[in-house]
């Protein structure tokens, strides 16, 4: 998630999607979310009426791609 908090806002501790973040990530504009120590990270897309959460006990927190995946993975099982 904090890859992506560069184009986003934040604030009251989360941070939001503007539009320039939605453009490089697959979230839409307007979702928020919150990452946290020991790799624990949820995010809401009200636009999607999405809800992800993942949460693991991992420190350092090096996680790789794993919350970019779990997210893309869980956008992907979108049917319309």
């Amino acid at each position: 998630v904090g890859t992506m908090m560069g184009k986003n806002g934040f604030g009251l501790g989360f941070y939001v999607t503007s539009l320039e973040g939605a453009k490089s990530h697959l979230t839409s504009v307007g979702s928020f979310g919150w990452s946290g120590y020991f790799n624990t990270v949820f995010w809401v897309d009200p636009q999607e009426k999405i809800v992800g959460v993942l949460m693991t006990q991992v420190n350092p927190t090096k996680h790789g791609k794993l919350f970019p995946n779990f997210e893309t993975l869980v956008n992907q099982a979108i049917t319309e």
